[in-house]
């Protein structure tokens, strides 16, 4: 086991490793505008993640590389893409094996979770993933926007979920696939798989029962996690609540699907994700602190941060310090009904959903962004999906 002396020094040496720095009480963060330092922050925590999943993407690689696309097996005016609920083994190790080609860890969600495979129907390959987790429960620019009091967001943070990842694989994300998985997000199935699965059965912390929360998911946040998104900027469908949708690219007709709130605060723990928490968490258990053995959902806020917490207390660390990484993120939001605020804030009971099948939302999709990208840019067509096996990072 590590001693406290040197579980402190490492975590002094692996930030400032990944670029923050450190000014009396305070960690400095890299330029917010540089995105490639921004990534370098994550770095550490990515090797972690792959070095700890080494075995398994040894084992399943060979089978889960083949529902990836080589560029001479897309037909751009061919691509047909699906939303398949991932609820099996098979569709889980593809989901898996996915997120291990984002530049950031990605988590496993917290709480409910509905997480999609989006493929493209003509060729059987993966076109990109999506996963919807609870949203955190306190968010300052969330709550200002939505303007509800404590007790209504009690009562109405249930119909509300928060997308934890999403994006395009290559080569479809260099034919704006990123887009297009942001959009299906807010598809009406999405909302009917929600309710198929979460409108019975009780909370597990407040014993309430789903059945009596009427209404379903009215909205989906998320953040982006370099600032502002160039996905979700200006992202737009067609509108169908209006009349005259004929003309699918009528810019009265044209709704925004994501809008941009503002920045979050820039607190939590992410840059501890690196194998620093678990070792925390290693030196609690040898020395037998008692907040170990409270692991379990209504036992108090994020059980990650209370042993980080816990551990920088026993360390005589400054917790507050190091729980600022001063990182903020652009933070965004995607209504799914028209009246979602007044919904949230208890003014009226049933809300207004807007129409948005995954076929009309792709509709505007094809037309407006990838048929152009397609005809413009040709280098997805020189793509080997050899070239992004995850087992080569495990060398590098």
């Amino acid at each position: 086991m590590l001693s406290s002396k040197q579980l402190k020094n490492s975590i002094y040496r692996e930030l400032k490793q990944v670029g923050f720095k450190f000014k009396g009480d305070t960690i400095i963060p890299p330029n917010p505008k540089n995105k490639n330092a921004l990534r370098r922050t994550h770095k550490l925590a990515k090797q972690h993640l792959l070095l700890k999943n080494k075995k398994w993407i040894l084992k399943n690689e060979k089978e889960l590389i083949e529902f990836f696309a080589n560029g001479k097996e897309i037909q751009p005016e061919k691509i047909s893409p699906k939303l398949v609920l991932v609820d099996n083994l098979k569709k889980s190790n593809l989901f898996r094996y996915a997120t291990f080609l984002w530049s950031i860890p990605i988590s496993n969600g917290f709480g409910r979770r509905l997480r999609y495979l989006i493929m493209d129907k003509s060729n059987n390959k993966i076109i990109g993933i999506l996963g919807l987790t609870d949203p955190v429960i306190n968010l300052k620019v969330r709550e200002n926007h939505i303007g509800w009091d404590t007790q209504q967001k009690q009562n109405n943070l249930w119909h509300v979920m928060d997308l934890y990842v999403f994006g395009a694989v290559p080569p479809y994300n260099q034919l704006l696939g990123g887009k297009l998985v942001a959009t299906l997000a807010t598809s009406d199935k999405v909302r009917a798989d929600f309710i198929k699965k979460y409108s019975s059965g009780r909370s597990y912390i407040s014993g309430k029962n789903y059945k009596s929360r009427k209404g379903g998911l009215v909205l989906i946040t998320t953040t982006g996690a370099f600032g502002e998104s160039s996905i979700l900027d200006r992202l737009k469908t067609k509108d169908m609540s209006k009349k005259d949708t004929e003309k699918i690219n009528k810019k009265e007709n044209n709704r925004l699907l994501w809008q941009f709130l503002g920045f979050t605060q820039g607190y939590g723990f992410f840059h501890l994700n690196n194998g620093i928490a678990t070792k925390m968490y290693n030196y609690l258990v040898e020395t037998e602190n008692d907040i170990v053995k409270k692991n379990r959902f209504g036992d108090g806020s994020n059980w990650k941060m209370r042993v980080i917490n816990q551990c920088m207390k026993e360390f005589g660390m400054n917790s507050r310090k190091y729980g600022k990484h001063g990182i903020k993120r652009g933070f965004y939001i995607a209504p799914l009904a028209k009246n979602f605020k007044e919904f949230l804030n208890g003014d009226v009971k049933k809300p207004i959903f807007y129409r948005q099948s995954t076929g009309q939302l792709f509709s505007f999709f094809r037309e407006r962004y990838l048929l152009p990208r397609a005809e413009r840019d040709l280098e997805w067509k020189k793509f080997d999906r050899n070239t992004i096996k995850v087992s080569k990072k495990l060398s590098a």
